[in-house]
């Protein structure tokens, strides 16, 4: 496949959007959430840095390694995406994702090779089934699901179970908590295929607003969690800011409004993470956790703003469509 001729500025910001990069610090915060709630010290702070930056290496090869997979749907429904409007060469793509889940499993199982490395194999398969092996089928969405608890597990697994104030049953009420609210931005995804003037959109919610409720009320069930003031802002925040978008989204249906709440979604996954990690630990920690909402708003923003690609004389740029009018059998946005 041939590529077009681009800048340097160009060729960064096409392998960002290939990678979908606003997410990898989502996931990122997931795994340093997980090894804080864990009980991590700052002394071990050279076992949770590999797993934080294996978190969001692994992510990056999933979409990369997706995205080739699906680059002759992608040609017909999504042609602006890196590969079909040959800004990034397919085969570039497979090479990358390849390097970059050998170096996501090296990383996470540098730490304790019995456990991290075990989650991290979990993650790798996880993304070899949902990006080729299920693409097309349902069950992919339930993998896409799966693949953010098993980041904060991650992180988790860094203290072992009997040296940890995270029981087993609070680490799987944890973890099904986070998985819930996974569903809003996969199933918002999924939705995108339908077109926006559906105002069930807005059902889509529910998933995350459950998923805050369910943090929010740890200190009831467990005695691991303990009331907070700092982790009731950061649930407020998170079911503010959700509402605030899906009531956008069924007033206005649109693309720009969908686009708001997903960028809404996973931030509001950054802040409950940050919850849990304040409801868990002592409050200021979950500032650690909310500090990634910064780079994350700043990728949004960036992958967002693209910049502009000169295209030789003589050639008919019929590839900027409007993301999101329609999708690929894949369903992944």
């Amino acid at each position: 496949m041939q590529t077009v001729t681009l800048s340097a500025a160009q060729r960064l910001h096409a392998w960002a959007e290939l990678v979908r990069l606003p997410l990898a610090f989502v996931l990122a915060a997931d795994t340093l959430a997980g090894a804080i709630i864990a009980g991590a010290r700052w002394t071990q702070v050279a076992e949770v840095a590999p797993l934080v930056l294996a978190s969001a290496v692994l992510w990056a090869a999933a979409n990369a390694l997706g995205d080739w997979y699906t680059c002759k749907d992608d040609a017909a429904f999504r042609p602006q995406r890196p590969i079909p409007s040959k800004r990034i060469n397919r085969w570039q793509a497979l090479f990358a994702s390849l390097v970059l889940l050998a170096l996501g499993a090296v990383l996470a199982g540098a730490p304790s090779p019995l456990t991290t490395s075990r989650v991290a194999m979990m993650l790798v398969v996880a993304i070899a089934l949902s990006r080729v092996i299920l693409c097309y089928a349902p069950a992919s969405a339930a993998l896409d699901i799966l693949y953010r608890p098993l980041n904060m597990l991650l992180g988790l697994v860094v203290v072992p179970l009997a040296a940890s104030p995270a029981c087993a049953e609070f680490r799987v009420y944890l973890l099904t908590a986070v998985g819930i609210g996974s569903g809003t931005l996969v199933l918002l995804d999924k939705h995108e295929w339908h077109g926006y003037r559906s105002r069930r959109l807005a059902l889509l919610a529910l998933p995350a607003i459950v998923a805050g409720v369910a943090v929010a009320a740890m200190p009831l069930f467990f005695e691991a969690a303990a009331p907070s003031l700092m982790g009731t802002i950061w649930a407020a925040l998170l079911l503010g800011m959700i509402g605030y978008r899906f009531v956008q989204v069924i007033l206005s249906p649109s693309g720009t409004t969908v686009t708001h709440a997903r960028q809404a979604v996973a931030i509001g996954h950054i802040l409950l993470a940050a919850s849990a990690t304040a409801y868990t630990r002592h409050p200021w920690a979950s500032l650690l956790v909310v500090m990634m909402a910064v780079p994350a708003a700043w990728a949004m923003w960036y992958v967002a703003t693209p910049p502009v690609m000169r295209e030789p004389p003589g050639t008919d740029n019929e590839s900027g469509v409007q993301e999101g009018v329609q999708r690929s059998p894949s369903g992944r946005g």
